[in-house]
């Protein structure tokens, strides 16, 4: 698990991505309590982009929690690379992004609910 912060969703996408590759992009909300399973992808590396909440990012045996406050002015950046366990826990109403590097089936070790 990487983190990183960027000040724009135009500064992370453009440090994310390659010219004329095609990703995968997908937006998310979760409500407190609700959270993404452990899972993995075989042979995509997955970016999670947050600008607020607080959530609960598990990654191998690596827990951290994050509150970010929406006058932050910053947006956190937390990459997961292929065949990387993870997982996501929202503690507040927590919107956010998934970039990955390519179409790829998740494999789930936990269901959503355990």
């Amino acid at each position: 698990m990487d983190i990183r912060e960027c000040k724009c969703l135009g500064e992370v996408i453009c440090s994310l991505t390659i010219l004329d590759k095609d990703y995968i992009f997908v937006r998310h909300e979760l409500a407190p309590g609700q959270k993404v399973g452990l899972h993995y992808h075989k042979n995509a590396d997955e970016w999670v982009v947050v600008k607020e909440g607080k959530f609960v990012v598990r990654s191998g045996r690596k827990e951290m929690t994050f509150d970010l406050q929406y006058g932050d002015n910053k947006i956190l950046v937390i990459r997961f690379p292929k065949r990387r366990n993870h997982s996501f826990r929202a503690e507040s109403i927590v919107s956010y992004f998934v970039f990955r590097s390519c179409q790829d089936e998740i494999i789930y070790l936990e269901k959503e609910d355990e």
